[in-house]
This record gives C-alpha cells, structure tokens and sequence, in this order.
C-alpha cells in the first residue's frame, strides 16, 4: 500500500482533511435566500461579486432572474465566507453538465498548501474528474475541485483570508493580481509579503457590511438576534448510490464511516473527518419524499451550531416567528447530537439547528444515545451535561 509523508505522519493519501470549510447552494430564490441566511440566521456579508456574470453574459440576455447577476459570500466568524449563494441561472451557465445541481460546492479544509498541491496530483492519478485547481477572489483560499459521483463539486482548500476586528475584506483591487488560475510551484510568498507590497491607501477600501441594530442581550453582549451561530456543518446531501458515494468519500477523501443504517425505506451513512460525529452524512433519494425536499434537490440540509442549549431555543423561537417552520424528521436520521431541530429555508432545503454534537474517537457511533428531535417547543430550558459538551472545534474571537 502506497503511504504518503504528510507533516512527518505517513498516511494513505497526501492530504488530510480536518473540518468543514465552507457550503455554497445554487439557489431558485435569490433574494428570499440572502434574507434568510443574513438577515435572519445572522451570517455576516463579506463580499459580492459580479464578476462570473459579467464574463459569462455580458449582454444580461441568459441572466434574467431578479438576484441572477451576483454571488453572495457570507461567514459567522473569520473565514472570509462560510456560506455562498448562487442563483440557479449563473449554475447553469458555468456547469450545464449539472443544471439541475443544487449544491455549488462541498468545500473541505486540509492543513496547509502542500497538501493542496498533493492533492492535485493524488485525484488525478486516481483518474478523477478535476475541474482546476489555483486560487479563486474573493476569499483568497487556495484550492482542487473535484466532481463526485453525484456531479456534485467538492473543494479541498487551504488559506481561507481572514476578516479581522474591523470586518473589512480584502480591496477588489486585489483581486485580480492574486487570483491564479492554476496551481503556482512552491513555496509561495507569504499573504503578510503578498499584502506588504501593496499601496497603503488601498488597504481599508475592502467590503464592510452595514451594522445592525443590536436588540437583544445575549449571554453578555448585545447582539441583533437572540442568538450566535459558531459553527458550520454537518453538510447532508441526497446521493444517487449510496455505494458509488461511500467509495468517493471513505476511500479517496479518507472519510471515516461512523454508522450506515436504514430506516422507514430511507438508506443513509454518517461520516467523519475529526472528532465530531459526522461531518458529512449521505441519503439516498427516498428522503426527499419522508422530509417533503423539492423534488431533485441535491441538499438534504445544512447544519449551523450555536452557542448553548438557551439559544438554540430562542434561535428556533426567533426563526418560526420570521415565518420558517419547523420540520418533522425522525430521530433515526439524524443521530449524533443531543437536540437538533430543523427549519426550512425559502427553496426548500433544511436548516440544521444544534448546540451540541457527540464527540467521539475514530470509528464506529456505537452506544451513541439517541438525538432528541423538535419541537424545540417541548424541550427543556436547561440539560444535564453531556460528557462530551464542551468538545469539539471552539468558536474564536467575539460574537459581534
């Protein structure tokens, strides 16, 4: 068996990923969507972009749909984005293969740009479909993409800018002299080098969001809602094989399986990639109809972590009373989390609400309790503490 030196650890593949970077959704409703997400689950806008419209229909003649001519890039922390939008119509122009996809991109962060580089090399010599590999603006991160079995695009990455405490991305006049539209030979110079070698005046004309009114007192700080998102995934996706799917994630990504399982006709498995249950789980096609999806959607839901048991219940109050209704999925899809309820979205995919995931070494989820479902309604205000609740990835830096 062929191993790689990865950092002084040899591993089956010259790269590992370590969590979840950042979903992207091609999306029928544009602007419901951006309402959704930023101004009622709070993602922060980092940046927009005009620049795959203007390119691929200059003329405005296929981009017709209110919200079609821009992608919006939003994050909850300081990634420069963690959630991106695409309108369906842009979707179609840039991959027509997969129109009727409706994820833009599955996005896996790995530990640094060599295994970014090794990447490349690995994936095609295992003779998988790359679509490029370089470095993309905005959000600076260096990346491969890859289609899975499903057509579904998936991105290992690396270096994702950061947006610090005065919430300014990077200038659009950088744009152009750090995109690449293929992978460079290392070392490359570093982003401070990159940065230092720029007019100073250009430095504080990147993109900040408006402020918001900041109603609510929350856990010490006030905040626009009462809540905090601190973090991103899992990412649960409808699978045409789940076989064919298990074969891509498990053993070329090097996903770990946790449970594969079956329940009310609906085949489905849960991956991981660190400590955290899963951070991926596969659904065979029959879920869209138990959970009522849009027919065809390629997104079973998206999950996003709050800070503590209060506020995932005030987070659900608050999202039901902006008009997005809770779903009944059963418990026995969902396992890994003590309470977690979902809500959907304006297309019709689901929000994943949670505060706590179960954190477990490699392997399988045995002895795991069972995930107590919603109504967040009939839960209670306080928990006795899991063993485990304080695991996990931590949220880094202020909530405002």
């Amino acid at each position: 068996m062929t191993t790689y030196d990865v950092g002084g650890v040899r591993l089956p593949r010259p790269f590992q990923i370590r969590r979840v970077s950042h979903i992207g959704l091609n999306t029928v409703d544009a602007p419901a969507m951006l309402k959704c997400y930023r101004d009622h689950l709070g993602l922060r806008s980092t940046d927009s972009s005009e620049n795959l419209a203007n390119r691929l229909d200059p003329d405005g003649e296929h981009l017709t749909a209110e919200g079609a001519r821009e992608m919006h890039f939003l994050r909850y922390g300081a990634d420069h984005h963690q959630f991106v939008l695409m309108h369906r119509q842009l979707w179609s122009l840039i991959d027509p293969e997969h129109a009727s996809v409706t994820i833009n991109q599955l996005s896996w962060q790995v530990g640094n740009l060599a295994e970014v580089a090794g990447a490349v090399d690995y994936l095609g010599g295992e003779k998988q479909r790359i679509l490029r590999s370089g470095r993309d603006m905005p959000g600076s991160n260096w990346h491969t993409y890859v289609l899975d079995p499903n057509g579904y695009t998936d991105e290992l990455t690396f270096g994702m800018e950061q947006v610090g405490w005065d919430a300014l991305s990077k200038p659009r006049t950088y744009w152009d002299s750090l995109r690449h539209r293929t992978f460079p030979d290392l070392p490359i110079p570093s982003e401070f080098a990159e940065v230092e070698g720029r007019p100073a005046g250009e430095l504080g004309t990147g993109f900040r969001p408006q402020a918001e009114e900041e109603g609510y007192a929350v856990d010490g700080v006030l905040l626009a809602r009462p809540f905090k998102v601190v973090g991103l995934g899992p990412f649960s996706i409808v699978v045409d094989d789940l076989d064919e799917s298990l074969g891509f994630y498990r053993d070329l990504f090097g996903f770990q399986v946790r449970s594969r399982a079956t329940h009310d006709g609906v085949d489905f498995a849960m991956l991981s990639c660190n400590s955290g249950h899963h951070a991926l789980a596969l659904y065979a096609p029959e879920v869209r109809e138990r959970v009522g999806l849009p027919a065809g959607t390629s997104v079973f839901g998206v999950g996003f972590q709050v800070a503590n048991h209060r506020q995932l219940l005030d987070a659900v109050a608050y999202l039901t009373d902006c008009g997005y209704a809770e779903v009944d999925v059963p418990a026995e899809l969902v396992p890994g989390f003590s309470h977690v309820t979902h809500l959907r979205d304006p297309d019709g995919n689901l929000m994943q609400l949670y505060f706590h995931q179960r954190q477990l070494p490699p392997g399988a989820d045995d002895g795991v309790p069972p995930s107590m479902v919603g109504p967040a309604s009939s839960w209670p205000q306080t928990i006795d503490a899991p063993v485990d609740v304080f695991g996990g990835e931590i949220f880094m830096g202020p909530w405002g």
